[in-house]
């Protein structure tokens, strides 16, 4: 890739940023991002985000504009909106009997998709649209211009949660943050052993689990300050 000549001087990876940000176009329709987790005393909870619509385009009205000055600093513009309409987040109960059947989920994403069949106070985040306008310097700095502008606009942005929810979203960041201390803690699990099922010498097995787990913590922060690593 050539760099023109007006680009003397700044930095390489602003460029291709915004080199990049210019040539993304995007357009999506009616997305649902669904998470179930596994019953418990509470019962079944699913979670799910959605929107009707998402677009990332070129701003052609303040693009045009900027093509139609002279001033280097406008050339060197990259104009971007991006709009979301209809965001929406939502825990709901599924009721016991719907466990077992595969159709449920999808009758509570049409439901919800469809704005229907379900209170209002099963939304923790009430629909909305949202206005993104992004104006992207390429020439990094020029008359005290910054390399990135941003502008939101969003409609009226509702919250809510009840206890129940907020139990399930604490339940739900609790499993996350096991998932990450496993996958970062995992291969020095024993293999083949729960605590549900104690075999003949699982103490020890467990405490090896814990310092190794440890070690390697600490093993990592003094390879930094090594000889070797300076």
């Amino acid at each position: 890739m050539i760099i023109p000549n007006n680009q003397t001087g700044q930095s390489f990876l602003s460029y291709i940023s915004a080199k990049i940000l210019d040539n993304i176009q995007v357009s999506m329709q009616n997305v649902h991002i669904v998470y179930m987790d596994s019953p418990n005393d509470q019962g079944s909870f699913i979670f799910g985000l959605e929107f009707s619509s998402l677009s990332i385009q070129t701003d052609t009205q303040k693009q045009s504009f900027a093509m139609s000055l002279m001033a280097r600093s406008r050339q060197d513009e990259v104009n971007k909106i991006i709009e979301i309409s209809n965001v929406g987040v939502y825990c709901h109960q599924l009721e016991e009997q719907d466990l077992c059947h595969v159709g449920a989920l999808t009758d509570t994403q049409s439901s919800f998709s469809l704005g229907n069949g379900y209170s209002r106070d099963d939304y923790l985040v009430n629909p909305f649209c949202v206005t993104v306008s992004v104006l992207a310097n390429k020439a990094a700095k020029v008359d005290g211009a910054p390399q990135y502008d941003m502008n939101v606009e969003l409609t009226a942005l509702a919250l809510s949660v009840d206890e129940i929810q907020l139990q399930q979203i604490l339940n739900l960041c609790d499993y996350f943050t096991i998932c990450a201390l496993r996958t970062k803690y995992g291969r020095y699990r024993p293999s083949q052993s729960s605590l549900s099922k104690r075999r003949r010498g699982w103490q020890k097995m467990w405490w090896q689990y814990a310092q190794r787990s440890v070690l390697a913590d600490v093993r990592k922060r003094l390879r930094k300050t090594s000889w070797y690593f300076l």
